[in-house]
Order: structure tokens, then sequence, then C-alpha cells
């Protein structure tokens, strides 16, 4: 342990400073470093210890080990569903797959790193908060992401999924704001086979997420609620086209609730799944687990799960997604084991 005090910033940094939301703390002769993320920050006060914050990164103005921004500690209830960075609702050059979303401005987005002997693997996640708090250990994906095989026994084990909150670019190791988390225990729906509807898994981490400007919840809806037809959103770092790479960035699309016509089948319609997406974009491989998150009254809400693609339609254009709503008692029911 080291002795720390607290470091008023500079106005003039060009580096962006939430002052609400963290604080900079270190000496020139020492201070947090790698390893260091998540462990706390607390002060004497009248003989009695008392947490104050959680480290998070090194600013890159500061040399290693010496100065560590921190995230102030929470009391009570954090506010779900609103980035502390902007979103970009719309692309500006018509991008047929998606576009870049701005840097961390879809702070619940996860990325799922899982490492088996059939080979690597990756998908998306969402981090949730089932319960009040100011952090949680609990992260949404889709089951599927998690069988080896299609033996539904052939689990992956929680020893190797990782989940990494706070990312941006999944190449750039570098990434200050990233925290990467161990798994302890895989909860899939206990009605789940691989040919859906329960496509739907809870990860409960080792240790909390503190939530930061970087790595924050987004808001669950009430339960049997109607999924909005519009002002909606899938994401993921999934391939861009049939024959490319998955990217490196996450990338973001409009997604709309698709209706049922009288030409697709019905059984791809029903109270734990639906359709979203168009001939613009939509999901495509790797964004599995990832989310459909909407806008409700300036709020973002996690509808869908990222789960399949309808055999009917072409790559990258309409999606399957498991209805959020459908399952909002089992998860509060889950997170309270």
């Amino acid at each position: 342990m080291i002795s720390a005090s607290l470091w008023k910033a500079n106005r003039s940094l060009s580096f962006p400073y939430y002052e609400e939301y963290e604080f900079f703390s270190g000496l020139p002769n020492g201070s947090g470093y790698k390893g260091d993320s998540g462990g706390p920050f607390f002060c004497r006060n009248n003989n009695i210890y008392t947490l104050y914050g959680v480290a998070s990164f090194r600013p890159p103005f500061a040399a290693p080990g010496t100065l560590t921004s921190y995230v102030r500690f929470v009391k009570g209830e954090f506010k779900c569903g609103k980035p502390a960075f902007p979103m970009k609702e719309h692309s500006g050059n018509r991008i047929i797959n998606g576009w870049e979303a701005y840097p961390h401005s879809i702070p619940w987005q996860v990325f799922l790193a899982m490492y088996t002997s059939e080979g690597d693997t990756f998908c998306g996640g969402t981090i949730i908060q089932p319960h009040h708090g100011n952090s949680t250990n609990f992260v949404l994906t889709a089951a599927h992401c998690l069988q080896i095989t299609d033996s539904l026994t052939n689990i992956i084990s929680p020893k190797n999924v990782y989940v990494m909150a706070g990312v941006h670019n999944v190449d750039d190791e570098n990434e200050i704001s990233r925290t990467v988390l161990a798994v302890e225990k895989i909860i899939n729906h206990f009605n789940f086979t691989m040919h859906r509807p329960y496509d739907i898994s809870l990860l409960k981490l080792k240790s909390p997420i503190f939530y930061t400007r970087f790595a924050r919840p987004i808001c669950l809806p009430e339960a049997n609620s109607t999924v909005p037809e519009h002002d909606c959103w899938s994401s993921g770092w999934g391939y861009t086209t049939s024959i490319g790479k998955s990217s490196s960035v996450l990338l973001m699309v409009a997604t709309p609730l698709f209706k049922l016509g009288k030409y697709f089948p019905f059984e791809l319609f029903n109270e734990y799944e639906f359709l979203a997406g168009s001939l613009k974009g939509g999901g495509f491989l790797g964004d599995s687990g990832g989310p459909l998150f909407c806008k409700v009254n300036g709020i973002y809400f996690l509808y869908g799960i990222a789960s399949f693609y309808p055999h009917f339609t072409f790559p990258g254009s309409l999606m399957g997604y498991s209805k959020v709503t459908a399952f909002i008692d089992w998860i509060q029911e889950t997170t309270k084991m």
C-alpha cells in the first residue's frame, strides 16, 4: 500500500475529465499501476476508514506509477441507461452495415472472450443492474455463446470466459478504460435448447463492475412490456461482410422492429423472441449475445439479446433477438441467488 494525496486537475487539460464521477490521486514517488484496477482508495477520518474511490485508469498525461484516476464511490443507487458520452444515433454517410460508435457511448456493452479446445471465439454481452446499487456482478448474453458443441451438457467452463468492460477497440491492449473480469458462474435459462427460443444466459462475475463513465448498466424494461418499433439500435464487434473479418472497434446500427408479414414463418414470432433490422443493416456473425436497446423518454433500455439469423434473409439485415421483457422475472429471481 502507499500514501496518496488528492490531485487537483487543471481545467485546461485536453483530456476529458468528469469531476462528478472521478478524481485523480498520486505522488511523484508512487501511485497505482497495472494490476491495481478495481482496488480501493480509502481515507481515515476519526480513526474510521471510509471508501472514497475505486482505481480506474492512468491518465495519458501522467507517467506510469505516478497518477491514477479513481471512480468516485457512489452511495445508493446508480442511474441506469444514461451514458456519460453522447451517442451517435445516426450515421451521416449511411454505412450499410452500421457505423463506428462514439467511444464509450454504449457503456453497457461488453466483449466476451472465450477459450476452448475447439478454438477461441467471442460474443457480446450487456451490463445490467438487476438490483439497487453502485456496482454489479451480472452480465446478460446469449446462452448459445457458452456452448462448445450442440450438446447442452457441454458448456464452456467459467474459467475460460473473460468479460472486457469499458472497451472500444478490442485490438488496443493499452486502452486505459478497459477492465478484464473473470466469470464465477454461467447460468443458462433452464428451458434453453440449441433450437431456441430461451436463448439467454446470466454471467455472474467473480468481482463487481464498479460503475464509471466507461462502464455502466443499461436499464431493464418492465416485464412483458411492448418492444418499441423505432429509436432502437444494436451494437457489437461482429463481421461487417460475409467474407470479411470482425471489427476491431465497436459498431452500431439502427435496428427497427420487423413486423410479421404473411410470407414469413409464424414460428419466428412468439412471446420469447422477435426480429429486428432492415435492408440498411443489422446484426451479423460475432454480434451474438450483444444488446438491442431503445431510447424511451431519454433513457436507454435493453429489449433484445442477439440470438439467431433467419434462414430466409441475407446476412447482415434481419436478426432474431431474445425478448428481454419475457425474462425479467427470471433475471430478478436468478440474480438473488
